[in-house]
């Protein structure tokens, strides 16, 4: 449970948690959302649940995410989300996505508040993981999403693939062994 309130920076691919988690402190969330919104770095946070709050004079819907010292919302917008209206926003909740930092430091009941904007997100993974692969010897990397039967989907870098069973390429005795995330 405590790394589900941390956070991960990673350039790969939604959800992947190729790095150690990061837990902040009050003040080093100040100085780190700061570098983040400036650097345009794409974090990774566990989303929980979706809530219903006032921002501007009028109520919105977001999807609200705890990394310890603040609370993380995502506008259910597709500006915001990404997802299309057809999509249920609770799709997102009870995984690790991925964010750019929009505004920071909001307060929102007290709480210290990070804006993301997971389009933004999703672009520039796709942005970054083009540039690496279009290198030759060069590869992405890529999350299980979702198994199916003979494959796995997978967000390569913000792309949708899928890896058949026959390239599958680690020790036979864990073939059917991946999980999402």
């Amino acid at each position: 449970m405590e790394n589900l309130r941390a956070v991960y920076v990673n350039t790969f691919a939604e959800g992947s948690r190729s790095s150690e988690p990061i837990h902040l402190t009050p003040d080093e969330l100040k100085m780190a959302a700061r570098g983040w919104k400036r650097a345009k770095t794409i974090i990774h946070v566990h989303m929980l649940g979706l809530q219903h709050m006032k921002m501007n004079g009028e109520t919105r819907a977001f999807l609200v995410g705890d990394i310890g010292p603040a609370k993380v919302i995502l506008p259910v917008e597709p500006e915001y989300s990404n997802l299309t209206e057809d999509n249920d926003p609770l799709t997102l909740t009870e995984r690790w996505i991925c964010g750019m930092v929009e505004d920071f430091d909001l307060q929102d009941e007290g709480d210290s508040t990070i804006l993301i904007n997971r389009k933004r997100g999703l672009e520039r993974l796709q942005e970054l993981n083009a540039e690496r692969v279009s290198k030759p010897g060069h590869r992405a990397t890529g999350v299980i999403v979702d198994i199916r039967q003979g494959a796995y989907v997978m967000n390569v870098g913000g792309y949708i693939a899928l890896l058949p069973k026959s390239w599958y390429d680690w020790d036979d005795s864990k073939r059917n062994q991946g999980f999402i995330g």
